[in-house]
């Protein structure tokens, strides 16, 4: 799977109001693409709510660097790739690790296995 794949995947499986995971009460979908994440010079992306007033943006650059560097991690996504590239937002929400995951996975692009994300081939 290429980036392109994985981004048609995303907008075709991920709309408003999604439960990135239905055992938790928060990781829910609030906006989608066209959506401007502002502290990301409004590039387009998700806005993920990750608690009860905490909300999170994921754009689409971000799923795309987390993607490519997971291809050449022999296809695997943990919080090491995402560390190395996004180590700022880690440190102030490290929910964003799985929050990406969940897209992932929501969207059928990897699958996730145990505290790591493989992506589908």
């Amino acid at each position: 799977m290429n980036w392109e794949e994985a981004l048609q995947l995303l907008t075709e499986h991920i709309v408003e109001g999604l439960h990135l995971d239905p055992e938790a009460n928060y990781k829910i979908i609030r906006e989608i693409p066209p959506y401007q994440c502002r502290n990301y010079n409004n590039e387009m992306g998700f806005r993920i709510q990750v608690g009860e007033k905490s909300l999170i943006n994921v754009p689409l650059s971000m799923l795309e660097a987390v993607f490519n560097s997971s291809v050449l991690n022999e296809n695997t996504y943990n919080r090491d790739v995402f560390a190395q590239l996004y180590p700022h937002e880690i440190r102030n929400k490290p929910c964003y690790v799985h929050s990406v995951g969940k897209l992932f996975s929501n969207a059928r692009v990897m699958e996730q296995d145990s505290r790591e994300y493989n992506i589908n081939l």
